[in-house]
């Protein structure tokens, strides 16, 4: 089996227009009704920061670090892990049940 490494920045944010797909360097991270924001931008350790600032912070714990690795302002994930909050994620459910819509913007890199 041949595993592949993969980048990925996620950010979910409500209630938001589709918007065309715009190469990466050309676009402009959308900040309206932003919820939570991971960067995976960290240099080490096992938790991904939620950089956007809406209260609680709803960082997520990486099960089992040694599947993962710091680099070059990226996450890379070598082998399965688990990447998940610690807490129930009451501000993104609460958000969604009300707006009763949902955008996620990833980039990722195979």
């Amino acid at each position: 089996m041949h595993l592949k490494s993969y980048f990925l920045l996620l950010v979910v944010s409500l209630a938001l227009p589709p918007v065309s797909a715009i190469p990466a360097e050309d676009s402009t991270r959308v900040t309206k009704g932003l919820q939570a924001l991971y960067l995976f931008d960290a240099d080490s350790g096992d938790v991904v920061r939620d950089r956007s600032d809406v209260k609680p912070q709803l960082d997520l714990k990486i099960e089992n670090p040694s599947a993962i690795q710091w680099q070059d302002g990226a996450l890379v994930v070598h082998s399965a892990t688990k990447i998940r909050s610690t807490r129930p994620a009451n501000k993104l459910i609460g958000s969604v049940k009300q707006s009763q819509a949902i955008t996620v913007e990833a980039w990722i890199k195979p």
